[in-house]
Formats: C-alpha cells, structure tokens, sequence
C-alpha cells in the first residue's frame, strides 16, 4: 500500500513536469530534490513543531494532552503545516539571482513539488501500517474500515488513470 502511495505522488509529479514542460527552466531533479524537501524537510519540521506546540500548552495550561492534540488538530497544526510548506518557496524566492532567472510556471512547479512531498508523508505516515487491515474495494483499491467513511487507497488502475493522483482519500468522495 505504502509503495502505490509514492507510485501517485510521483505519477502526479511526473505529470505536472509533463504539462510544464514547454515553459518550465527547473530541471526534473531540482523538481525531484523539492519533493524530497517537502517529505524530509516540512514534514519533519512540521511535526517537531506541532509535537512542541501541542507539549507545551498542555504543561502551561494543565490541560490533558489528549484534548491539546484534538483541539490543535484543527486550529493551529492547519497554519503550521500550511506555513511550513510554504517556507522553501519563500527561501528559494528570497535568492535575487533565482527569482530573476525563474518563470512563473517554475514557482508553480517548486511550490507544488514539496506540497506534494509533505502529503506523502501523511499519507505514509496515516496508512502506511494498515496493510494486514485494509479490504479490497469492488471498484479497486484498498478501504481501511477505520470509520464511516473509511480511508481509501487507490490500486494502480485508479493511480495511472487519473490527472493528478492523491495518494489517498475516502471511499464516499469517489
């Protein structure tokens, strides 16, 4: 499951490269490097912040971790993740002789490119254990009856059928 997690994102880089192509001036490794930026470097710093924030309010206030963790989970790790994915454009963007030399189309690509790097990780990170669980679905794929609307990990006919493949999703947003 993990393994056709990396196999969409890297299909959907793949394809944005190919769409990119005629106008883009990055080069498939800077691209290749971006994505590893966005699953080694944002998401590790990511999740060190969170763990940090998270931490800290429940010792300042006494509240108990759990509640911490629940609350953040939709109020502050949002804007951290959101942030944290967005620093290595701003970083690249910083550098004078880059942002002359780079197009619009290259920002693009180098802004997605870690985005969809960090989303890997969670998805690997969320599923990647859940293979002995996980339950063929009728249309392809795996569900992991987690929930109502139980996680969907798409099968190879859905990942190399579709523009732009999200390593996972839920089975009633199909």
């Amino acid at each position: 499951m993990a393994l056709l997690m990396v196999a969409a994102t890297v299909y959907g880089v793949a394809q944005l490269l190919g769409l990119s192509s005629p106008t883009r001036s990055v080069r498939i490794s800077t691209v290749l490097l971006a994505v590893a930026v966005g699953v080694y470097g944002c998401g590790v710093t990511a999740a060190l912040l969170e763990l940090a924030y998270t931490r800290g309010v429940s010792e300042n206030t006494g509240e108990s971790l759990a509640k911490v963790v629940r609350t953040a989970g939709y109020t502050v790790d949002p804007v951290i993740e959101e942030l944290v994915k967005l620093a290595p454009l701003l970083l690249m963007a910083w550098n004078v002789r880059i942002r002359r030399q780079w197009g619009l189309t290259d920002h693009v690509v180098l802004g997605a490119a870690p985005g969809a790097g960090f989303g890997l990780l969670e998805a690997v990170a969320r599923y990647g254990l859940d293979a002995a669980r996980a339950i063929p679905h009728p249309a392809g794929g795996w569900a992991v009856p987690d929930s109502l609307r139980a996680p969907y990990i798409p099968g190879p006919e859905q990942v190399f059928s579709a523009w732009f493949p999200a390593p996972q999703g839920e089975v009633g947003a199909r």
